[in-house]
């Protein structure tokens, strides 16, 4: 897993992808539901999507912080289905660099065929985010959570 603490941005955004014929995104989401390690439920986890290379970005979802381990599973949203639309998954708000932790794991998401890539499978398991499919984790390292 994407493991997000310390000071800092809090977040990972994909490579553009062409959603044009999209389908749905699917990730795991972690944390332990303790106090001391989990986000607050005012310091949640928000899913969004650009299709402007990131300048702006449109919320799709924020998941509380009192979540603990959750597989979430929705359709790409009919707004987001362009040629080449980013996802990002960002913590704005947290308590301290040592609090409120999270993970981001088994990422996919999938579209039909097309000369620009249309899906992503990331389940951070070689030690790093591979660059192609996440372009930017500030903060975020590859270990268990908690």
């Amino acid at each position: 897993p994407l493991h997000f603490d310390g000071d800092g941005m809090r977040m990972a955004v994909t490579a553009d992808l062409n959603t044009e014929a999209g389908s749905f995104i699917e990730y795991t989401l972690e944390s332990d539901g303790s106090s001391s390690c989990s986000p607050s439920t005012s310091e949640g986890i928000v899913v969004a999507y650009s299709i402007d290379g990131g300048i702006t970005w449109n919320r799709i979802i924020e998941h509380d912080g009192g979540l603990t381990t959750r597989t979430i599973t929705f359709k790409i949203p009919e707004a987001a289905k362009t040629a080449a639309t980013r996802f990002m998954w960002w913590q704005p708000y947290r308590g301290s660099s040592w609090a409120d932790d999270w993970t981001l794991d088994d990422v996919m998401i999938i579209s039909l065929p097309s000369p620009v890539p249309t899906s992503l499978t990331e389940t951070f398991s070689g030690g790093a985010p591979s660059p192609t499919n996440i372009l930017r984790h500030p903060n975020g390292v590859v270990r268990s959570h908690c």
